[in-house]
C-alpha cells in the first residue's frame, strides 16, 4: 500500500508543463480552426438564403396562377390590350361583374425586369361597373390599378415579384410565356414556368 501511494505521488510530481514551442502551436491550430468556422459562417448563411428565397418565390408563382386562374377562368369577350408595350389583355369579368385588365408595369424604367403583373377594374366610390357605363372622362378617373398579388405577399423577405414577356388569346385559352418570379434588383429566382394556359370556361 505504501509502494503504491509513492507511485502515484511520484507520478503527479513528474507531469511536466506545456513547453512555450507547444503552447504557440496549440494557439495556431485553434486560430486556424477558428478562423475556418468563422469564413464558413456566411456561406451557410447565404445557403439558407437562397432556400428560403427559392421557397418563397414558390409560393409566390403558385399564388399568382391561381389569380390569374381566378381572374380569366370566367372571363369573356377577351382582347389584347397592348398599351405602351405593356403586355396587356382585357376582358370581362363575369364573377365581378367588371371589365378588367391585366397588363404588365414597369416599376423602374432602367431596369425592365422589375415588372409586375397589375390587374385595373373600373370603380367608382368602391363600387365596380362596367367599362360601357363610363364615359371617356370618368374613365380616367375611375381606373384603378393594383397589384395581381398583393405588396404583403410579394414584398415580404427578399420583396419578391412576379412578372411574364406577353400573353396571348386564341380558341378559348390565354397562354402566358415566361411566367417568373424575380427579386426587387432583377436577379432570377428558380420559380419559372415558360407557358402557363388557363382554359376560359365562358364563351365570348
Amino acid at each position: 500500500m505504501k509502494r503504491l501511494s509513492e507511485n502515484i505521488k511520484k507520478r503527479i510530481t513528474d507531469i511536466q508543463a506545456f513547453t512555450l514551442a507547444e503552447a504557440l502551436i496549440a494557439i495556431i491550430i485553434l486560430l486556424l480552426v477558428s478562423a475556418i468556422m468563422v469564413a464558413g459562417i456566411p456561406s451557410a448563411i447565404r445557403a439558407y438564403d437562397n432556400v428560403v428565397i427559392a421557397s418563397n418565390a414558390e409560393v409566390l408563382l403558385s399564388t399568382g396562377m391561381a389569380s390569374l386562374r381566378n381572374e380569366l377562368g370566367t372571363a369573356k369577350d377577351i382582347a389584347s390590350d397592348n398599351k405602351n408595350g405593356d403586355q396587356g389583355i382585357r376582358f370581362f369579368n363575369e364573377a365581378t361583374g367588371s371589365t378588367s385588365r391585366i397588363f404588365i408595369q414597369n416599376n423602374d424604367s432602367s431596369n425592365p425586369d422589375t415588372s409586375d403583373i397589375m390587374l385595373q377594374r373600373y370603380a367608382v366610390d368602391g363600387v365596380i361597373v362596367k367599362e360601357s357605363d363610363l364615359d371617356d372622362d370618368l374613365k380616367k378617373i375611375y381606373q384603378k390599378s393594383i397589384r395581381l398579388v398583393s405588396p404583403e405577399a410579394s414584398d415580404k423577405d427578399k420583396k419578391l415579384h412576379i412578372t411574364y414577356d406577353s400573353v396571348d388569346y386564341n380558341n378559348g385559352i390565354v397562354v402566358f410565356n415566361n411566367l417568373r418570379v424575380l427579386r426587387k434588383n432583377g436577379a432570377e429566382t428558380p420559380a419559372q414556368v415558360d407557358t402557363f394556359s388557363i382554359r376560359v370556361i365562358t364563351d365570348n
